[in-house]
């Protein structure tokens, strides 16, 4: 049921339901059942951060400057990525 509801806020674009939902479900929270999905997650031993490569997208267009068609890659130099990344914003010095 709330796959489906979230599924109909992204289609409408329902500001207040999302935000009566967040209000819900994303705000307060059980803290004994918090701490014990941390405790479970500290005994992995895993990393607390991930940095992965994302898919390249490369869009094609019409005449009419319309997408036709949407052509996915993985590169495989994540250092390059970040790069390219870092390039697309002003630097402030």
């Amino acid at each position: 049921m709330l796959l489906a509801e979230l599924m109909r806020i992204k289609g409408e674009g329902d500001y207040e339901a999302i935000r009566k939902l967040i209000d819900k479900y994303g705000v307060h929270f059980d803290t004994k059942l918090r701490d014990e999905v941390v405790a479970r997650y500290a005994r992995l031993n895993l990393p607390t951060y991930f940095s992965g490569i994302n898919a390249d997208l490369t869009a094609q267009f019409d005449g009419k400057g319309q997408v036709t068609k949407v052509e996915i890659s993985y590169p495989r130099d994540q250092v390059k990525q970040q790069l390219g990344y870092s390039a697309m914003y002003p630097q402030k010095h």
